[in-house]
């Protein structure tokens, strides 16, 4: 789908959400999706995230005149405005955003640049000062504003801002642009002691030509799952170059799972093939580089699934692996079964590109 920020004023009629028919046509949903409250919105990135843990965006709308919203999904095509609720309302003359989890315990913050200067205008006055906001998802119902306690309240005219691990100590780092001032970039020194794990994914990968650029590279549309602990909430990443306002995030899913040094489950789901792999109790504290099969089925890699495939799958039957995926193991899931069959079964005769 597609949400367009606008800057509300007599040349613009506001902020828009678009639904995608899946034919090649939108249609606008705004009011029926959102309510009349989201066009009188000043706003510069509309994000789409996953905040609470439930698989449906939310939809943040960064704006400026204090105008700011967050908006819930509801899972039924509508969204509730909790800007209130969440203590975001008050975030200055907003621009750039980031939702990133800063202290590694599993839930998505919100940072925010702030500040604009007009100049022979009196009508920044209240915003030319405004500190940077990071707002801290604790779980419940409101976001408290911790940037002061943790030096993410610069007061320049912060424009862009962009969340990357760049010295890959586990945590996210952050990078701010700001207007007629130097940049910043700002390390995560908070040591919450909490654990991490980085997925970056390599798409459309071809076993027999390892050191070929795929035709996806960075499997950009790909939703990353995880899940730190057994029957524990379920978190996602989109991998995709849609970002903040004059940035762009790094191409890598970066998830915070709080205590535990070995996540339950890792899910990607691939946006051309379809394909689903499943990879189970991971090694926390490290950055896993996955890699999406060109071929499901294709066990000897001569570009044809076949009987001499379907023989090898049939004689590995039933094998594990704790090291990770096998010949075979189509699905990641370190147990060559039933799914893995299925797959091979799904591309029978299929001649490989």
């Amino acid at each position: 789908d597609l949400a367009i920020a606008a800057w509300y004023g007599p040349f613009s009629n506001g902020n828009k959400l678009f639904r995608n028919n899946g034919d090649g046509t939108f249609t606008d949903v705004t009011l029926a999706a959102l309510g009349p409250g989201v066009q009188d919105r000043r706003s510069f990135t509309p994000r789409f995230t996953d905040m609470n843990g439930d698989r449906y965006p939310e939809l943040l709308w960064v704006s400026d005149f204090y105008t700011s919203g967050y908006y819930v999904n509801n899972g039924d095509g509508t969204f509730t405005d909790v800007t209130t609720e969440r203590g975001v309302r008050d975030g200055g003359w907003g621009w750039g955003s980031a939702m990133f989890d800063f202290d590694n315990d599993g839930d998505l913050d919100l940072g925010m640049t702030n500040g604009v200067d007009i100049p022979q205008t009196d009508i920044d006055a209240r915003f030319l000062v405004d500190a940077m906001c990071l707002w801290e998802n604790t779980g419940g119902s409101g976001m408290p504003e911790r940037g002061g306690d943790v030096g993410f309240n610069d007061r320049r005219m912060g424009k862009a801002l962009a969340v990357f691990d760049f010295d890959n100590d586990g945590d996210l780092d952050a990078f701010v642009a700001n207007n007629n001032a130097d940049p910043q970039l700002l390390r995560n020194q908070l040591e919450s002691g909490q654990h991490f794990l980085r997925i970056r994914l390599r798409g459309a990968f071809d076993p027999t030509e390892p050191t070929r650029p795929g035709t996806n590279s960075f499997g950009v549309g790909a939703r990353v799952y995880v899940q730190a602990q057994r029957n524990g909430p379920v978190q996602m990443r989109e991998i995709g170059a849609d970002g903040g306002y004059e940035s762009q995030p790094e191409l890598v899913a970066h998830f915070g799972v709080g205590p535990v040094s070995r996540v339950h489950e890792v899910r990607v789901r691939w946006p051309a093939s379809g394909v689903e792999t499943v990879y189970r109790d991971v090694a926390a504290d490290q950055t896993l580089t996955l890699h999406e099969l060109l071929c499901p089925g294709d066990i000897d890699a001569d570009r044809f699934v076949g009987l001499s495939d379907l023989g090898q799958l049939l004689a590995m039957f039933g094998a594990t692996s704790a090291d990770g995926p096998m010949a075979g193991d189509f699905d990641g899931d370190g147990l060559i079964g039933l799914h893995d069959l299925a797959m091979l079964l799904a591309n029978f005769n299929v001649t490989c590109d």
